[in-house]
């Protein structure tokens, strides 16, 4: 089986910010991920030898899809953002992404700025 696909995502979310005019932020976000898939499953046929020259097809080839599938996962949030300088920081996220009655995903991201 060989399976090809392309996936889309988009994310929106609320985000409050604890305290201003400090150097240390912590915020809580919550929002959702809405992603689109699309999928191609390409099935090599099933073949059955029964002399050497000779081979007896079983199941063809096929080809399922493309069909696309469209998820929602929403999520939660929580970091800091630490400002190093006065105008360079370094930020944090742990989000925490919900599918099917429990966490699906955890992102644990960091990453370094500098407002202008």
């Amino acid at each position: 089986m060989e399976s090809t696909f392309a996936r889309r995502t988009v994310g929106v979310s609320q985000q409050y910010q604890f305290l201003r005019n400090t150097w240390f932020h912590p915020h809580v976000a919550a929002g959702a991920h809405f992603t689109w898939e699309r999928i191609t499953e390409r099935f090599q046929p099933v073949i059955a030898l029964e002399n050497p020259s000779r081979g007896r097809v079983l199941v063809p080839e096929r080809t399922d899809g493309p069909r696309t599938e469209a998820t929602i996962r929403p999520f939660l949030a929580t970091g800091f953002k630490a400002y190093m300088t006065r105008r360079s920081f370094f930020r944090s996220d742990l989000r925490v992404a919900f599918h099917g009655g429990g966490a699906d995903e955890v992102r644990l991201l960091f990453g370094f700025g500098v407002d202008f």
